[in-house]
């Protein structure tokens, strides 16, 4: 298994959401930072993972930070689901590219989604933000069990 080294997403996390926190629109900085909490959170899952998987203690005093500012989100109802959504070609392609190649990826979505966002009304967008905000406490609950859930397996195991 491919495990993740945590200051390369970290650093292209950061210096996006930093680009993106001078953008003078408040939806799109809105949207592209739950898309990066999103995106952070399951890179830091997946290293959970690997970090399982090879038996070694699990310190998170910056990924639990995370979660509690950003309020970071795992897609889907399992914890670890966030490889698996994917086909096997495409997460081979994530796993072997190079930093640069995922900060032109990450441009690219942000990119686009400036562009969508410009061209919806402002009606359009608070339905689909208060949409999105409802999706996300949702997930939020569901993260909260399946934390609970992974610790006391944990604490069944130790």
């Amino acid at each position: 298994m491919h495990c993740l080294n945590l200051d390369r997403p970290l650093s292209i996390y950061l210096s996006i959401y930093l680009s993106i926190s001078v953008c003078s629109s408040i939806y799109l900085s809105l949207f592209i930072s739950i898309y990066l909490s999103i995106y952070l959170a399951r890179v830091i899952a997946r290293q959970l993972m690997c970090k399982c998987a090879q038996g070694q203690q699990l310190l998170l005093p910056l990924p639990s930070l995370t979660f509690l500012l950003f309020g970071c989100h795992l897609k889907g109802g399992n914890f670890w689901d966030g490889a698996r959504q994917l086909p096997p070609a495409d997460r081979a392609a994530r796993a072997s590219e190079t930093p640069e190649q995922t900060s032109l990826r990450l441009s690219r979505i942000a990119s686009s989604s400036a562009a969508r966002l410009s061209t919806e009304s402002a009606a359009a967008r608070t339905v689909r933000l208060s949409s999105a905000a409802s999706t996300i406490s949702a997930r939020r609950a569901r993260l909260s069990v399946e934390e609970r859930s992974l610790q006391n397996s944990q604490d069944a195991r130790g």
